[in-house]
């Protein structure tokens, strides 16, 4: 009889696996993206849509590149680049599961 696999056991089993399999993990199930110093990223997911929140946290104008939606401050479409202030921030709001170029 198998003893039952401990919680390190398990948690070193899942980090072998999304590093064996870092390409998926980055493009299907975990959401990954490069963002400017000083900017910080949090998402909510609602029924429909999905509202992304960029703060610059920092002292210096930060550019979040790679942005579609509408800005929720503002109701103006969104594709490519927002420049944020510091101590600024930008809501954008997506459709949940598509590339949301049909907002804009």
């Amino acid at each position: 009889m198998s003893r039952p696999e401990n919680n390190t056991a398990k948690i070193i089993r899942a980090a072998i696996f999304i590093a064996q399999n870092k390409t998926s993990c980055g493009e299907r199930y975990i959401k990954i993206r490069e963002l400017p110093s000083g900017i910080e990223y949090h998402s909510r997911l609602g029924d429909d849509f999905i509202y992304e929140f960029y703060f610059n946290i920092g002292e210096e104008t930060a550019v979040v590149s790679d942005l579609c939606g509408i800005d929720m401050l503002t109701g103006k479409g969104i594709d490519g680049s927002v420049t944020i202030l510091p101590k600024g921030y930008i809501v954008l709001k997506k459709i949940a599961g598509t590339d949301n170029t049909n907002l804009i």
